[in-house]
């Protein structure tokens, strides 16, 4: 809000009307209607819209006063030597021109000059003619891409590595979407292997059976920033040579194991626990883990098979992982009565998985436990009850209850 004062002689009544920068009235514009400070000449208008303004004395426009821009005073103020300033927390919108001559920011919450970050933001895209990337497979796990010359790449790109086996040599067309992700026309198994860095190197980890000797590795990268993606840039196409290994090739293939038809898990009745137990004759040199399947059925029912790796005949079966070839587990709260545990084993790591150990008839082995940890009879309870009163006594003094 600001107050303006306006002299007017012999006047009884002003108003400030809303013009353009022309001077021409605004249709349905804003109005002000000035109030005469008493026994004064003098007529005050309080403004709460910045406009242009003209004054009408009496009905009639003035000529002196035809256009004047007025502010409501909201964003300015004038400071303790007399300065206009902006006020605090203002919205400024230059109608998308420029500051010029900004003086670079020091503080957190300063303007920053271009000059300050001018280096780090790309104005100019891309190099038309990248930098050379070069391969090494020698690494025994993983392979590294590396640019030697970075130089002219902006500093604020991104590398987008990648590299995919064929059994040639010939080109493929390579591509990669805004969101970064390479794929090339005649790759359909999805085996392109890629990683983004700000580096202008990476080391991607060999995947697949596909990285076998004699295969021919393709190889390069793309840039991306906040201007875009570039071109490719297509490395020099190698040849793997004998004795170089992925990564799955120093896990067993498990797939290939046939489990032994008399070997089945042993089956140990703790009491309120049951131990299974893998021989250690069977895939004695297998390491890593091992997955146990069991469950629980009432003595009598359909005994669990396993054909083909499909398993029938078990209700909420359960998988367990563990890291040794023995699994302790408790019991299940079930009804009273005898059960029969079915149990069953596989070799696992993170390439392949072994088939389920069974016998030659394809049953799981099973078990009779002794009674299971159920809920207890009245009886039994009655004298869990009296063994327990026998143990204890009551001091009507304190009113603890104490051991005999």
């Amino acid at each position: 809000m600001n107050k303006i004062y306006i002299t007017i002689q012999s006047a009884s009544n002003a108003v400030l009307k809303e013009v353009d920068s022309n001077g021409n009235l605004v249709s349905g514009g804003v109005e002000i209607t000035g109030t005469n400070v008493p026994e004064t000449s003098v007529w005050q208008f309080v403004v709460t819209q910045s406009r242009y303004f003209s004054l009408s004395v009496d009905g009639t426009m003035s000529n002196t006063a035809n256009r004047m821009f007025i502010s409501n005073g909201q964003m300015f103020f004038t400071d303790s030597s007399g300065n206009p300033k902006i006020t605090n927390n203002l919205n400024l919108d230059m109608n998308a021109r420029k500051i010029v001559n900004l003086g670079g920011g020091t503080q957190s919450g300063d303007a920053v000059a271009f000059q300050q970050v001018s280096n780090l933001i790309s104005t100019s895209g891309f190099p038309s003619t990248m930098p050379d990337i070069s391969l090494s497979v020698s690494l025994n796990l993983f392979v590294k891409l590396s640019i030697a010359s970075p130089n002219t790449i902006p500093l604020d790109a991104s590398y987008i590595f990648y590299y995919y086996l064929k059994d040639t040599s010939g080109a493929s067309t390579v591509t990669c979407s805004s969101r970064g992700v390479v794929s090339v026309s005649e790759i359909t198994d999805n085996y392109v292997v890629q990683g983004i860095s700000k580096s202008p190197f990476i080391m991607l980890p060999k995947v697949s059976d596909k990285y076998a000797a004699g295969k021919y590795i393709h190889f390069g990268y793309f840039l991306m920033n906040s201007a875009g993606i570039s071109s490719v840039k297509i490395g020099t196409v190698a040849q793997i040579a004998s004795g170089q290994n992925s990564i799955d090739t120093i896990y067993p293939n498990l797939a290939n194991i046939n489990p032994s038809n008399s070997s089945v898990p042993i089956i140990t009745d703790n009491g309120g626990t049951v131990t299974l137990t893998i021989i250690p004759s069977e895939s004695a040199s297998i390491t890593g883990d091992f997955e146990f399947l069991y469950g629980f059925i009432p003595n009598g029912f359909a005994v669990p098979t396993i054909d083909n790796g499909v398993l029938s005949d078990l209700p909420s079966p359960v998988i367990q992982r563990s890291s040794t070839r023995s699994l302790i587990i408790n019991k299940p709260v079930l009804p009273a009565g005898d059960y029969v545990i079915a149990c069953s084993y596989r070799f696992i790591n993170p390439f392949t998985v072994s088939g389920w150990w069974a016998k030659s008839d394809k049953r799981i082995e099973t078990k009779l436990l002794s009674k299971q940890s159920g809920l207890l009879s009245q009886n039994e309870m009655d004298a869990v009850a009296s063994y327990i009163s026998e143990m204890f006594y009551s001091d009507t003094n304190s009113g603890m209850i104490l051991r005999k």
